[in-house]
């Protein structure tokens, strides 16, 4: 008589997943879960960008609302059209299309587009276009310019004319009603060398009814804040590294700047503004940002996770990876867990779109 083995295999099965869970208790090691959910760019189909989200559960990415015109095989969000984000990555502005990501609503805004920021409460919308900033309110919708641009004629051989005007840089909040830029403000000379725009000789810390609460006689080229983390490098410096400096003791008068380890031609921070990923040998390490630590390697290999995105509660990256010609969006468990495929895509990497847009919390 034959032996049915199914039994047996059934209560080995059993006694292993017993033990390992017994393992897992005693360390203390628990699988992180999946907060909030993420927002990724679908496809361009029929003339109309897709949005998708994924959560915890899913087994891959679902569609979510489709409604943004786009152009097929072109459109990018990350290129040929510029858009800024809500700090809670809650609303999108493109162009001057204002889209609520989460439903899809979708208003257009009397503003020329420009890259700005949202205030932390998204009642006000930042930007700088024709080298002036120009501050909107999205309740009342109404225009107003923070800072105008300082220009002069250039005259060109033969007796050509045009403008060059001072650059302006983005402006960034450091909280619901003050924020941060870099601007010209001496007199602009009758005659211009060159067609180079004239770089920023001052940074100015600002209230919403353009009262001026501090003036430093340098121009920071200030890209973001995370937490209280303002990002910066310096106009026309030799040295393109960034540097980092706290929003609160600019907001009170002092400029304390200290350095990243290495320099970057991108930034990947955390939310909270203590850690970024950074690409090291080929290889992304997570390091705390004020001290320099490196503290682990998150994934060798920069190519096969591009794009990264923090979770909000800084405990993935979701990126993509490539192998041949098909491309996933993956999580990764910044606490050592598997990957976790959300969205697989053959074709090219920048279209049809699977860039993680947003993770909101």
């Amino acid at each position: 008589m034959s032996t049915d083995w199914r039994p047996i295999l059934r209560n080995l099965i059993l006694l292993a997943s017993v033990l390992l869970s017994g393992i897992t208790a005693c360390s203390g090691i628990t699988k992180p879960t999946l907060i909030g959910r993420l927002i990724i760019l679908g496809p361009c189909e029929n003339g109309l960008l897709s949005i998708l989200e994924y959560r915890e559960g899913m087994a891959t990415a679902q569609p979510l609302w489709t409604g943004i015109p786009c152009e097929e095989g072109s459109f990018t969000l990350d290129g040929r059209y510029p858009y800024t984000l809500s700090a809670d990555n809650h609303f999108l502005i493109l162009g001057n299309r204002l889209v609520d990501l989460t439903t899809g609503e979708q208003q257009n805004l009397p503003i020329e587009g420009g890259i700005g920021s949202f205030s932390p409460d998204n009642k006000y919308y930042t930007y700088a276009r024709w080298d002036n900033i120009y501050l909107f309110d999205l309740l009342t919708k109404e225009n107003t310019i923070l800072f105008e641009a300082r220009c002069a004629t250039y005259v060109s051989n033969p007796g050509g004319f045009s403008n060059i005007c001072a650059k302006v840089g983005l402006p960034i909040w450091i909280d619901d009603t003050t924020l941060v830029y870099s601007g010209y403000i001496g007199d602009m000379p009758d005659m211009v060398e060159g067609l180079d725009p004239v770089e920023p000789n001052h940074t100015f810390v600002v209230s919403v009814d353009g009262s001026i609460q501090q003036d430093f006689p340098q121009g920071l080229n200030i890209v973001g804040k995370w937490g209280s983390t303002l990002v910066f490098n310096y106009f026309n410096s030799e040295d393109d590294g960034y540097q980092w400096l706290d929003a609160t003791d600019l907001k009170n008068g002092v400029i304390a700047p200290y350095s990243f380890y290495g320099n970057y031609s991108f930034l990947v921070i955390s939310p909270d503004g203590q850690y970024h990923l950074a690409r090291i040998d080929n290889a992304w390490h997570l390091v705390e940002l004020r001290t320099n630590q490196d503290i682990k390697i998150v994934r060798t290999g920069v190519e096969n996770c591009s794009n990264p995105i923090w979770s909000p509660d800084q405990k993935f990256i979701a990126c993509q990876t490539q192998e041949g010609s098909s491309y996933s969006t993956v999580i990764i468990s910044l606490d050592g867990f598997r990957d976790r495929p959300l969205l697989e895509v053959s074709g090219s990497i920048h279209f049809p779109g699977k860039k993680v847009l947003a993770w909101l919390p």
